[in-house]
Order: C-alpha cells, then structure tokens, then sequence
C-alpha cells in the first residue's frame, strides 16, 4: 500500500464515501455520532459548507490511491491567536492501523493551510 497519500479540499463527490462511515457504529460511536443522518440530510449539511465558505471552518479529504479514505477539519480557526480545533477520522477500514498518519502527512497538510 502507498502510504504517502495527499490531503486536499474537500470536494462534493467526497460526501457519499464519508456517509458510510456515519452509518458505521464504530465510527460513529467514536466520532461522537449518536443518531445517523440520511444521505439526503448528511449532503445538505455539507453543501451548506461548499455554498458560504466559512473562515473559521476548513475540511479536507485524506486520499491513498485514488480513493477517499479520511477526512480531516478545523473547526473555531482563530487566526488572530493561531489556534483551532482539529479532528481526523481514517473511515476506510483496510487503512486502519497501517500507518497512514505520519509525520511527512502531517507537514503536507500543513502546507495546504
């Protein structure tokens, strides 16, 4: 397996892929979700992100061989004191484990800040 990958900004096509992982109970238990969405309302709910970019919201999607396999975000940016929340899910199952999230990773996502 590839294991440099590349982080880019979310794009629309990435929504369904990460709507399966809400419906995952594992996932959603560890990401805080408690009741699923719908397909419908998970995309309207991003859509509203794609519409009024907020400049305090900024989502991206971890790609490994073409596929969509993580998402990551940063909420509450505060640019003024450098600082926001951050949060990363690896929902693709066959990547759990396998070391996708590493140092080098790290500095390419800082880079597309």
């Amino acid at each position: 397996m590839d294991k440099e990958g590349r982080i880019r900004p979310i794009k629309r096509e990435d929504v369904a892929v990460m709507h399966a992982w809400e419906l995952d109970d594992e996932i959603a238990y560890l990401s805080g979700i408690t009741r699923p969405r719908s397909l419908e309302a998970f995309k309207a709910s991003y859509e509203s992100y794609f519409v009024k970019m907020d400049n305090t919201l900024r989502l991206y999607s971890i790609i490994l061989n073409e596929r969509v396999i993580g998402r990551i975000e940063l909420g509450l940016i505060d640019r003024e004191n450098g600082t926001a929340a951050f949060g990363i899910v690896i929902g693709d199952r066959d990547c759990w484990g396998a070391g996708i999230w590493k140092a080098g990773n790290f500095s390419a996502f800082k880079r597309s800040l």
